[in-house]
């Protein structure tokens, strides 16, 4: 009897669960039209599922290149500041700077910065040596205005030994230019003696013959005008000599020399004490003043060598070919 009553028992639960899950499945259910197929539940589950993965996927592997694309310098900056250049300044990596880029980082900025401290250096070294050199002391002796005129004589000497024993070496630090300016100015100035005056013109003929484009810098600075004046000043005849030998030389090769000789009256002025010289003196002032002669138009022969024709004519009588050459010039 006990056996029956518990076998009824069981089946009314039984039943009644059955009850329950048909409840549920009805509740469950929805109206579908009858030209709508009929989709599974868990299908769209794992569509939906699938659409979410690739996603997923398809942002981390965008987000994966772009990350690779970014360069090392850019990553680098932006983890040691903060921030990225394209971001929002609100906007700060979570990332820490790269041990080895950092190191790498920081070797760079150091071998930099020696590099430029040793060009400094080198820079301040070449100044001073330049500074020290014998041609800038004796630059800046000359330059300077000295009531003493031993004292630029003895300048003059040394710049003059130092030119005629010059090496490729010695003239680094040799400025042509400004030598240029300060030797037309001694010899532009009439109360620095005859003595200062012929080592002026010597240095000036060292550096012409060492440095050619020292004569162009001369001529600028008016040393015709000056070496033409110091032919009329008979009383110093080793100064004159030196002045025709240094005309001669600027009269060669020497870019717009030739019409500041015309302007200069340098033909007339070289002919002007020319017999009171010896022969190979004044076969150098006859060959200058054939060069200038001929840097003369024709129509201008005569306004420009009107005082000296006769002087020219006279040497075409002297069985020299150079004052003969000079004279049919």
């Amino acid at each position: 009897m006990l056996t029956r009553s518990k076998k009824k028992e069981n089946e009314k639960k039984a039943a009644k669960v059955k009850k329950s899950k048909k409840k549920a499945t009805k509740k469950n259910t929805k109206k579908i039209p009858a030209n709508q197929p009929v989709v599974n539940s868990s299908s769209e589950t794992t569509s939906t599922a699938a659409s979410s993965t690739s996603s997923s996927t398809s942002s981390s592997t965008s987000s994966s290149t772009s990350h690779q694309q970014a360069s090392p310098l850019s990553s680098l900056s932006s983890a040691l500041f903060g921030r990225s250049s394209g971001a929002a300044s609100s906007h700060h990596f979570d990332d820490q700077p790269n041990p080895e880029q950092m190191q790498e980082f920081l070797a760079h900025m150091e071998r930099r910065q020696q590099l430029q401290q040793q060009q400094r250096q080198q820079q301040q070294r070449e100044q001073e040596q330049e500074d020290m050199s014998p041609f800038s002391v004796l630059l800046r002796a000359l330059s300077q205005k000295s009531s003493d005129p031993s004292s630029t004589l003895i300048a003059l000497d040394e710049l003059c030994n130092l030119l005629a024993l010059a090496t490729e070496e010695s003239i680094q630090t040799f400025s042509p230019r400004e030598f240029s300016k300060v030797l037309t100015n001694i010899l532009a100035n009439k109360s620095n003696g005859g003595e200062i005056r012929l080592v002026a013109i010597r240095n000036l003929s060292h550096m012409f013959e060492i440095f050619p484009r020292s004569k162009a810098y001369a001529i600028q600075y008016g040393v015709v005008d000056s070496l033409c004046n110091e032919l009329m000043s008979p009383e110093y005849m080793d100064v004159v000599e030196q002045a025709i030998q240094t005309l001669a030389r600027l009269s060669k090769d020497t870019p717009g020399a030739l019409a500041h000789m015309c302007r200069a009256k340098t033909v007339e002025k070289l002919f002007g004490f020319i017999d009171f010289f010896p022969v190979s003196v004044q076969r150098v002032a006859s060959e200058t003043s054939a060069r200038v002669c001929g840097a003369v138009k024709c129509e201008l022969l005569e306004e420009q060598f009107g005082s000296v024709l006769n002087t020219l004519t006279s040497r075409i009588s002297v069985s020299e070919p150079v004052f003969l050459f000079t004279g049919c010039t």
